[in-house]
């Protein structure tokens, strides 16, 4: 179960060197890893950061920097509602205090800010 494919793994799979294991939900992943069932699990941060909120068990999970891994910035794209994404982008270019204003309250960061903070802390929460 992933969001956002890793180009960095398709060595490794090639080798043999790891198994897929496709789980239903991400629950079941992160539970398999909890149980030690697997090694790693490939999960969005904020994802997995939501579910620790909401299951405390998962919080002894980490995130480790050294896999592969990719910035995922959130975007909109259509085909038919092209006004709206228009409207939306008008909105973030002139409300940009309260967009950060929406940010902090939901604890969003830049990716970048995010991965440099995990990277020098040892302790790599994901």
């Amino acid at each position: 179960m992933g969001f956002t494919p890793q180009l960095g793994w398709q060595d490794a799979i090639d080798a043999n060197a790891l198994t897929l294991i496709p789980v239903a939900t991400l629950k079941a992943q992160l539970q398999l890893l909890l149980l030690g069932r697997v090694d790693a699990a490939e999960v969005d941060y904020y994802v997995s950061r939501n579910q620790q909120q909401s299951t405390p068990e998962f919080n002894t999970l980490v995130f480790d920097p050294t896999l592969p891994h990719s910035v995922v910035e959130f975007k909109l794209s259509t085909i038919k509602q092209i006004k709206l994404v228009e409207q939306i982008n008008h909105f973030i270019l002139t409300h940009p205090s309260l967009v950060k204003t929406i940010k902090l309250r939901y604890g969003l960061t830049e990716p970048e800010a995010v991965l440099q903070q995990l990277t020098q802390s040892g302790v790599n929460k994901s």
